[in-house]
């Protein structure tokens, strides 16, 4: 007798024919079958085979399972520690250089108060000199006495090193005698120094402005000259900030390659290292760097 198993795979029906074996059917007696081979109506295929899964292979499998988001959890941990690390060494050095910067502006600002009140102490002893009394008690408008007169204050202002120049004027803002005999003559009524201790009769202290005598940042600081009391005339030392900023600024660095210049408080770049042309220039370039 002959017994035929059919089963199914995707698009391919089989038989199995089994001869000469012995199988256990139910409920009936053994019986001698045929050898057992397989008759497919189309093309061969391999049957499907399960997996042989080894002890070994389980435990790996699970070993990986659990190592993976632990190496992963490291490596996440790793990289916010790594950049927690960096802002906190970038706010540190940011704090560092404010700290740093505002030592320096502290510093710097002491400096320049120190040198004002220098400026003023000189300035006033100056104007009750006796030759500055004599000059005034005769004609101040005489070219020989101004020429006289110019000699002595181009040796004030080389014993007082913070002045470039001192310059005294009359009522009239001309000016009568220099430490520089080339500015006799020149007319500076319209400067705050002039006018406000001419009309105040006490010693004033400019802010930064751009001098037109040499085109340079100056602090000026002016007292009235009197004879019985009464104003006869002003005398002015200019202060140069740019010899301040060599001395006092340009040695401040910021960093590798940072500098410091000085502003005013209106904003205008009153000294700059490199930019000469932005000192008080209200049109600045677009740049990233000042």
């Amino acid at each position: 007798a002959f017994v035929f198993i059919f089963f199914k795979v995707p698009m391919i029906r089989y038989g199995i024919l089994i001869k000469n074996k012995s199988i256990a059917l139910p409920k009936k007696k053994k019986k001698n079958v045929c050898d057992c081979f397989i008759i497919q109506k189309t093309l061969p295929v391999s049957l499907p085979t399960r997996s042989i899964v080894t002890r070994g292979d389980t435990r790996m499998n699970l070993q990986a399972k659990i190592l993976l988001p632990i190496l992963l959890l490291i490596v996440a941990l790793l990289g916010g520690a790594g950049a927690l690390s960096y802002l906190t060494a970038k706010e540190n050095l940011t704090a560092s250089l404010i700290d740093n910067m505002e030592g320096e502006s502290k510093a710097l600002n002491r400096s320049l108060r120190g040198l004002t009140a220098r400026a003023r102490r000189d300035v006033e002893s100056t104007v009750v000199r006796s030759d500055v009394i004599s000059f005034f008690a005769g004609d101040i408008q005489h070219k020989e006495r101004q020429l006289a007169m110019s000699e002595v204050l181009k040796q004030v202002a080389d014993s007082y090193p913070d002045f470039d120049r001192v310059t005294i004027y009359d009522m009239d803002g001309k000016v009568v005698a220099a430490s520089n005999p080339a500015n006799i003559g020149g007319n500076f009524a319209d400067r705050d120094y002039f006018r406000t201790v001419r009309d105040t009769g006490k010693t004033f202290a400019s802010a930064p402005f751009l001098s037109r005598v040499i085109n340079s940042a100056v602090i000026i600081v002016s007292s009235p000259v009197k004879r019985d009391g009464k104003v006869v005339g002003v005398i002015a030392g200019s202060l140069s900030l740019t010899a301040f900023s060599q001395t006092e600024i340009a040695p401040i660095s910021v960093g590798d390659a940072g500098y410091a210049f000085l502003l005013s408080t209106k904003g205008e770049v009153i000294v700059h290292p490199k930019h000469k042309d932005w000192e008080f220039n209200d049109k600045l370039p677009e740049s990233g760097e000042y």
